[in-house]
């Protein structure tokens, strides 16, 4: 299912299991790091999306890494998916 995705839906996914209000199980920390190396390589191979989508993205995927340490254990078995979240700048 995920494979046929864009890097739009992929994001928009992202941002749904990245909602901090959410109780998360494993699969959704394992699904959403998944989905940040996914994104991460299509964005490598060229892919982009809008600005704003971005922005929504990495403010929201950052905040999630910072606040649930499970989710940052997970990320680090995905080389793409750390590479991607070291690479978002602090919004603040």
């Amino acid at each position: 299912m995920l494979d046929n995705m864009t890097i739009e839906s992929k994001m928009n996914y992202a941002l749904k299991i990245a909602d901090l209000d959410f109780s998360h199980e494993f699969e959704d920390l394992f699904k959403l790091a998944s989905l940040c190396e996914e994104i991460e390589d299509l964005k490598l191979s060229g892919e982009s999306v809008s600005s704003q989508l971005e922005e929504d993205f990495s403010r929201s995927i950052k905040l999630f890494y910072k606040k649930r340490g499970a989710f940052r254990s997970e990320v680090e078995r995905f080389k793409l998916a750390k590479q991607l979240i070291m690479n978002i700048k602090d919004f603040g």
